[in-house]
């Protein structure tokens, strides 16, 4: 499920390389079908079962807007720039969908909508307990996903404001010194 495309084994000291026995999925999918599951253990749970289909449905924690519609085909998601803390995304959906990124979830990410998106906001939520998961309404839609805790730009003030102190204190000291030794 997770871009995994070869297994590697190790048995009695001999190494072998098998293919997955599934596909990978693609960094971006639009899937139409959900179930929501609260719990870890109820999720691995739901995701172990033989009718479990990832390319087709996503296990959530809460309840998606808009609520995703099940179709022949969903529509298409792309990337279109991206780096280390973001990732930017055209998709135009058919139905309302789930976009599924297979990356991993942390609670710092956030989703919002660029322009010429036809949805004023986006929720992220964790999909499948470790994946990221944005409901998206029929339509086409632009937006970032950022990776920004709520507390980092608190943190980064402080620390420019520790940054800017130590340099006038740097400054006033370097200034009294060259007072002093002129005197």
């Amino acid at each position: 499920m997770l871009r995994v495309k070869y297994v590697v084994v190790v048995e009695n000291s001999v190494m072998t390389i098998h293919p997955g026995a599934v596909p990978p999925l693609r960094r971006l999918e639009l899937v139409g079908a959900y179930h929501i599951h609260g719990q870890r253990d109820e999720i691995l749970r739901a995701m172990g079962e033989a009718s479990f289909d990832p390319r087709k449905q996503v296990i959530l924690e809460r309840e998606p807007h808009p609520e995703p519609v099940a179709a022949d085909t969903q529509g298409i998601a792309r990337i279109v720039r991206e780096g280390t803390d973001f990732m930017e995304i055209d998709a135009e959906v058919a139905s309302p969908s789930i976009l599924l990124v297979t990356d991993a979830w942390a609670r710092g990410w956030r989703a919002a909508p660029l322009e010429g998106s036809s949805q004023k906001s986006y929720e992220l939520m964790p999909a499948n307990y470790a994946l990221r998961a944005v409901a998206l309404d029929r339509g086409k839609h632009r937006l970032r996903l950022e990776y920004a805790p709520r507390g980092f730009r608190l943190w980064a003030a402080v620390s420019a404001m520790a940054w800017a102190a130590w340099t006038v204190a740097a400054i006033f000291l370097w200034r009294r010194e060259r007072r002093l030794a002129r005197a």
